[in-house]
């Protein structure tokens, strides 16, 4: 790793991205294949909206590290955001099939099942969250409002109590 690159990385963690942006590229063009430097140069431009650029970027650093679940899921959490649910889909497949623990892939099928209406499947990955992370705050909240809809009151009531003694002082969870 190299000095630039750890620089990068502290400026993004900083919140200043313009900054990180700028080394990062000069990274990448040094070192191309650099899997890490495109994945987080991807991450970056996802952060600040710029979600066509961010596609790139992703793609790139999957195909030279095509097993990292990490990548899959925030490529697809990029693809999600540019409306192309069926790739983004795809990708926490893929993401899910190299890690059958990344809490992250399921959550964000499970949002993506709920864009798309189908609230049994919302469903289904939101358990498979809070059963590899019971304390994941937002599955739970998301999980009891999918039910409210669904007319499952007693169930959403025992999700929004669930969440509740996670986090008591939250507003979401009463």
């Amino acid at each position: 790793m190299t000095d630039q690159f750890k620089q990068a990385q502290c400026l993004h963690t900083a919140g200043r991205f313009a900054e990180a942006q700028d080394l990062y590229i000069q990274v990448v063009n040094d070192n191309p294949h650099d899997a890490e430097a495109l994945y987080l140069l991807g991450t970056l431009l996802a952060q600040v909206g710029r979600f066509d650029n961010a596609e790139v970027f992703l793609r790139r650093a999957v195909q030279e590290s095509p097993r990292n679940s990490v990548y899959h899921c925030n490529l697809g959490v990029t693809l999600q955001n540019l409306n192309q649910l069926d790739r983004a889909k795809t990708c926490f497949q893929s993401a899910l099939r190299f890690d059958a623990g990344n809490v992250d892939a399921y959550y964000n099928m499970a949002k993506l099942y709920k864009q798309l209406d189908h609230f049994d499947a919302a469903l289904l990955n939101y358990e498979q969250v809070i059963s590899l992370d019971p304390n994941r705050f937002d599955a739970l909240i998301n999980m009891a409002n999918i039910m409210v809809d669904q007319g499952r009151l007693i169930d959403a009531i025992t999700c929004f109590q669930r969440a509740s003694e996670i986090n008591p002082s939250s507003d979401r969870a009463v």
